[in-house]
């Protein structure tokens, strides 16, 4: 093979001219065989990214889905007639609701007739003086104007005006200056409760129906095409209203909700107090919720990274929410107190007061731990270096403090706190602890939502973090 190789150098130099031109062509052929890699790869580049979008519409469409549209129907009428149910047990029934299903069974078209007060006058004036007051005094009083975080949907980010607690103090002074002037009864407040909350209830289906035709007639947020599950989630995630004032719809109502949940407890001693003085189970229910509602304007701007704020649209499940189900719904352990008033011993306002201060100081514990290890990874949990998992997305996963006994033990903190609330009542009712029934059911659900969106996110490592850490809510429990 070499002396053929070399007799056809020497008998025709013309191939030999002819060789270097092949040359050139195996170089191209040889650039060329390496051209279907780069095509592959650019291939399996854009691969991912569908699938990251599909993750991100599997996160929309997941986002919060507690009920489908049969279950939204059932909601949307079901959960007005319940709140209408407690507020008649406590007016007519001494907050019995054992009576009222008698009652019901007696004679349920007289017991439905009853059922719907028909708003009045006074009503509807003390119901939209609060919503107009509190509206002033969220554009007037000055506040810190604070970035969002990014909103799931489009990644945009929106400005929030931080007033939140001079809102809160103006509210509560406000409410003790006209009271003290004759210029407020709050008992006639106590003894509209029923149309004052039919009244509530037809203001926020209409304000739903506005926000959703909004979203539809300019074309704004992310709906499904279902008629009543976009009524019932919403149709843009934050409507806002522009003008020579700006203001978040969802912002301003999920907090003065719980302003009014203390302006109502005020309203029940005040009755209370006309009679002969306020009881002791009554005067603590007020001070505790207080206290968990003064922590959440304290710390208003973590509210932001709230999914109600980040993810949810705003439709019927958080607007009547706020708008309702907050203001008549967490206030019935004051109620019951009003209807049922109890001797309470110092021993047990002690006892109940330091449940109360236990959830408090896990729920508070916990944010608070989670908030400096973003801060500072590296920084002691509980006098020890910090357990850390990585993941592959450059993120690390505390699995130490109060983050190594549960996976959501500020979840925990929370549930303990709303357990407090109805203990004062010494009843085995449901209506004193309707909160605690509505937080457990919400947190649960909320964190098997969380745990599978933490695992599509980190995969193997949060399945490292749940062999670590095996409970959800209660250690050694659940």
């Amino acid at each position: 093979m070499k002396v053929s190789a070399r007799a056809n150098n020497t008998k025709s130099p013309s191939q030999n001219k002819k060789k270097p031109q092949q040359k050139p062509e195996q170089k191209s052929q040889q650039k060329q065989k390496p051209q279907p890699k780069p095509q592959q790869k650019q291939k399996q580049k854009p691969q991912p990214k569908p699938q990251q979008k599909q993750k991100q519409k599997q996160k929309q469409t997941e986002l919060d889905r507690l009920v489908n549209t049969p279950g939204a129907i059932l909601m949307l009428f079901g959960l007005p007639l319940f709140l209408q149910f407690l507020w008649y047990s406590c007016e007519k029934n001494q907050c019995s609701e054992i009576a009222t299903v008698q009652e019901i069974l007696r004679d349920p078209v007289t017991f439905l007739k009853q059922l719907f007060p028909l708003p009045n006058t006074t009503a509807v004036v003390i119901f939209f003086s609060w919503i107009i007051s509190q509206w002033v005094f969220h554009i007037v009083i000055p506040g810190k104007i604070l970035r969002g975080f990014p909103l799931i949907h489009d990644k945009s980010t929106l400005d929030y005006k931080m007033n939140g607690l001079a809102c809160f103090i103006v509210t509560i002074v406000g409410f003790f200056v006209i009271t003290y002037l004759g210029l407020l009864d709050p008992s006639v407040v106590v003894k509209q409760y029923g149309p004052i909350l039919v009244t509530a209830n037809i203001t926020a289906f209409v304000m739903c129906l506005w926000m959703y035709l909004k979203g539809f007639l300019y074309n704004q947020g992310n709906p499904s095409g279902n008629l009543i599950i976009d009524y019932f989630y919403g149709y843009e995630p934050n409507p806002r209203i522009y003008g020579w004032i700006t203001s978040d719809v969802k912002f301003f109502l999920e907090g003065r909700a719980l302003s009014c949940w203390v302006i109502m407890d005020l309203c029940f001693c005040y009755v209370q107090w006309i009679d002969g003085g306020v009881s002791k189970s009554l005067a603590l229910i007020t001070v505790l919720h207080f206290f968990y509602v003064l922590h959440y304007w304290c710390y208003e701007s973590n509210a932001l990274s709230m999914l109600d704020f980040t993810a949810e649209n705003m439709g019927w499940m958080l607007g009547w929410g706020n708008l309702v189900w907050v203001e008549f719904c967490f206030c019935m352990p004051a109620f019951y107190a009003l209807r049922n008033p109890k001797p309470l011993s110092y021993p047990l306002t002690i006892l109940f007061f330091g449940v109360w201060v236990a959830g408090y100081l896990i729920f508070s514990q916990a944010n608070l731990q989670k908030h400096r290890f973003k801060n500072n990874p590296k920084g002691k949990i509980w006098g020890k270096p910090p357990k850390v998992i990585s993941t592959p997305n450059g993120h690390s996963i505390l699995a130490s403090g109060w983050w190594g006994l549960s996976r959501k033990m500020n979840y925990t903190g929370d549930l303990i706190q709303a357990l407090s609330f109805g203990l004062p009542c010494l009843s085995l009712s449901l209506v004193p602890f309707m909160y605690f029934i509505y937080l457990t059911t919400l947190l649960i659900h909320r964190q098997y939502r969380d745990d599978k969106w933490c695992h599509s996110k980190y995969g193997k490592a949060w399945e490292e973090y749940r062999k670590i850490v095996p409970y959800r809510l209660i250690p050694y429990v659940f």
